[in-house]
């Protein structure tokens, strides 16, 4: 499915450390690599489990 997966999945990380919200950094990854938002969430989902909790430790780390 995703050719690059891996550093696109650190990209949607990076994202999530400067992007107000789940979906933006979902929007921003799907348009950078070429693939639909759905595509990303199903692999970001896969990698890091629950996309909001994650988003939410994310930004308490800030």
């Amino acid at each position: 499915m995703i050719v690059d997966k891996a550093q696109m999945l650190a990209d949607f990380e990076s994202l999530l450390v400067i992007e107000a919200t789940v979906e933006q950094a979902l929007a921003e990854t799907a348009r950078a690599y070429g693939y639909t938002v759905e595509q990303v969430r199903s692999a970001a989902t896969a990698r890091f489990g629950n996309l909001e909790e994650y988003a939410w430790k994310i930004a308490a780390r800030r």
